[in-house]
């Protein structure tokens, strides 16, 4: 009925506000700070603070901590996307058809570029998985190829749970990580398993909270805190001197990086075989049951190789997660 048809699109509309709600934080202006520095107010007084006094104490205090300084935390999204922010996204939208010659590949697709804030804004309804991570990051790496002298931008991925924000400059060398992957992938049969890896890079308390440890709660931490190796990566075993397959060793570049540790390697066999955690198994996908239908690829193989081809990519994309 006609009601019913307006209520539908009434939620749909809503649903549509809330997966947009991120992108307005990247349109509001940044205020300036709220208190002046020392030297500003020497500048505009002649005056400086005695020595001993609370306000010189208290900037030297200042200095100190401010030694290491973080990088800006990101602005918390609203709930729903205003009309008047949405006015704005509407009024810069403005969609591209690119096309980029790299590595002797051709690489086309459709953006949504806001050219005017330097913003880039992919939008999906459904949670967020390393599908959407991964995508973001090509979509930014075939922006900034397009255009390389382009001022800095940014990509948005926007999923029903989280978004993904990408920043990076060199689109050439990311396409050019892509394309190598890609081929490679297509010599030889290689375990290629990016919500594995994604899954055995952090660790269980950062997966579960989201925490980076700045206690915001939004980003995935990619530090592992187990550093032992994997005692399957101990010694040489009858795969190879690396205890590797003859695959996983021919797509590895020399120097492949640090052996995984055992909690690395334990969360990879856990995503491929399905854990207590209620995680379906990585091999229920049609292709990775077709292709390991006799036996389940060796969780080193797998962990190994996903680490070179996934590791760029997702070291370059913050997740934060939608707080509702």
């Amino acid at each position: 009925s006609g009601e019913t048809g307006l209520f539908q699109a009434g939620q749909l509309l809503k649903r549509a506000r809330r997966l947009l709600a991120p992108a307005a934080a990247y349109l509001v202006q940044s205020e300036p700070p709220a208190t002046a520095t020392v030297a500003t107010n020497v500048a505009a007084t002649g005056t400086k603070p005695r020595v001993g006094s609370a306000t010189a104490s208290k900037t030297s205090k200042t200095a100190k901590a401010s030694k290491t300084p973080k990088e800006p935390k990101e602005p918390d999204p609203p709930m729903l996307i205003d009309d008047d922010t949405l006015a704005r996204l509407v009024a810069a939208w403005q969609p591209a058809n690119l096309r980029v010659a790299c590595s002797g590949a051709v690489i086309s697709g459709s953006l949504w570029l806001f050219p005017e804030h330097s913003l880039q804004i992919l939008a999906g309804a459904y949670p967020l998985r390393a599908r959407t991570i991964i995508h973001a990051w090509l979509a930014h790496a075939l922006w900034r190829a397009a255009d390389p002298h382009a001022r800095p931008s940014t990509t948005v991925a926007l999923a029903a749970d989280a978004y993904v924000i990408v920043r990076f400059d060199d689109g050439f060398s990311a396409l050019d990580h892509a394309l190598r992957v890609r081929a490679q992938a297509a010599e030889r049969p290689l375990p290629l398993f990016a919500e594995a890896w994604r899954n055995a890079r952090i660790t269980r308390g950062s997966e579960d909270a989201g925490d980076d440890g700045d206690d915001d709660g939004d980003d995935e931490d990619v530090d592992v805190t187990d550093t032992n190796p994997a005692a399957e990566f101990s010694n040489a075993d009858a795969a190879g001197a690396d205890g590797l397959s003859p695959d996983a060793r021919g797509f590895l570049p020399a120097g492949a990086g640090p052996r995984p540790t055992a909690r690395q390697l334990q969360r990879m066999s856990d995503s491929l075989a399905g854990d207590d955690y209620g995680r379906t198994s990585a091999l229920a996908r049609p292709w990775a049951a077709a292709l390991y239908r006799d036996a389940m690829p060796d969780p080193g193989d797998a962990l190994m190789v996903s680490r070179e081809a996934y590791e760029l990519i997702f070291s370059q994309c913050t997740v934060r997660k939608i707080k509702r």
